[in-house]
Parts: C-alpha cells; sequence; structure tokens
C-alpha cells in the first residue's frame, strides 16, 4: 500500500488537494484456482480538497488495482496498482486532470518460462 500513497500523495501535492472520503467503489471478488485465497478488483472514487481557496473544484481521485487476498490470515498477498487519475475545473471552468498510467509486461519472458494458468470465478 505504500506505492498508493506515495503516488496519490504526489498528485495531491502538485495540485495543492488534500485526500476526503471515499464516494463511490466498486469491489469484485472472484474465487481462484487456490481455495487459500480470493482474488479482489477495484476502482475507487475519492473526493478530495483544495488547499487554498481561489474557486477550484471539489477534486476527484479515481483509484484502479487488483489484490489477491488471503482470508485465512486476513491480509492481502499482493496488491498490484494499474493506475491512477485525477480530476478538477479550474474557476474559469476548465477541466484539469493528471493520471499515473501503469504498464505491465506480464506475458513477455525472456528464456524458459513455466506456464502457469489462472481461472477465476466472480462470487
Amino acid at each position: 500500500m505504500g506505492d498508493y500513497r506515495e503516488n496519490v500523495q504526489k498528485i495531491l501535492d502538485r495540485f495543492s488537494y488534500s485526500l476526503g472520503e471515499i464516494f463511490s467503489d466498486k469491489i469484485t471478488a472472484y474465487a481462484t484456482q487456490s481455495p487459500s485465497y480470493v482474488y479482489i478488483d477495484f476502482n475507487l472514487e475519492v473526493d478530495c480538497n483544495p488547499l487554498e481557496e481561489d474557486g477550484r473544484s471539489q477534486g476527484t481521485l479515481l483509484i484502479k488495482g487488483d489484490a489477491t487476498f488471503d482470508p485465512s490470515n486476513n491480509q492481502f498477498v499482493e496488491i498490484r496498482r494499474l493506475g491512477e487519475e485525477f480530476k478538477f475545473t479550474l474557476a474559469d471552468g476548465t477541466e484539469e486532470s493528471a493520471k499515473n498510467v501503469v504498464l505491465r509486461a506480464d506475458s513477455i519472458v525472456l528464456g524458459h518460462r513455466e506456464v502457469q494458468h489462472t481461472i477465476r470465478y466472480e462470487l
């Protein structure tokens, strides 16, 4: 989670906003090939408040990611960032946005590789 906090804070600092409350979430859980783990896909929308009163609108932070959760230990085994986007409107009505995009190359392998299949069923 440290990676998320650091990236989110950089965006908010750059535009002089503070983190508010989550106002929308879409969390989907999936059973996996391993009965010990649950796969989770999430999209969160968070209100952000301007630190200066200069006519800017409240901001919205969109966070996307996925995770593997171990319910027996009540902990996340892995959390992956899939990107963040921050949107707000200036006093003159101009819309501003900033994105952190994460590119993955999971299927690129040099040399020999072990093939592993992942099976997921939405719960």
